[in-house]
């Protein structure tokens, strides 16, 4: 049986998120920047949507997201299916600096992480943010390759 390598998450989804993944962000000063044949203009203190790896290189604050909305989404959770989370949540959360925020988030994941699992061992198909969508898809692909081992020992066992 297979075992999940630690860094295929972290590789898989920092590629995709780094190259299409876009981010509100405040710039802290006007810029005008042409990359690829694509200009960006900035005006100070207008938010404004950026591709994450561009936002990264120039004087920009990211808008993160606040405790009270993670808050909100983590009162939904208490419903049995999984809540559609804002757009790129996952990239504005490592832009959080608030402890309740990154408290809130802790709980979210937990809950959604459970939630998550169960799915993964019912076998539907799902639509979920990519960083979960790559822990269902291994999660699911474990679980069918532990339960096809199970039951070939078991059933071979008992034919015996």
């Amino acid at each position: 049986m297979n075992l999940l390598k630690p860094n295929l998450f972290k590789q898989t989804s920092k590629v995709l998120s780094m190259n299409t993944t876009k981010i509100q962000v405040i710039p802290r000063r006007n810029q005008t920047v042409e990359i690829d044949g694509e200009e960006y203009t900035l005006k100070e203190g207008e938010i404004t949507e950026l591709p994450k790896w561009l936002a990264r290189m120039l004087d920009v604050e990211c808008v993160p997201l606040k405790s009270s909305d993670i808050k909100t989404i983590l009162m939904k959770e208490r419903n049995p299916k999984l809540t559609e989370l804002p757009s790129n949540f996952y990239d504005r959360m490592e832009f959080s600096t608030e402890r309740e925020a990154q408290k809130a988030f802790l709980q979210l994941l937990d809950v959604r992480l459970e939630k998550i699992a169960k799915l993964s061992c019912q076998f539907v198909d799902v639509e979920l943010p990519h960083e979960e969508q790559v822990l269902y898809n291994k999660m699911k692909e474990l679980v069918q390759e532990w339960k096809k081992y199970i039951i070939g020992r078991v059933l071979q066992n008992g034919n015996r």
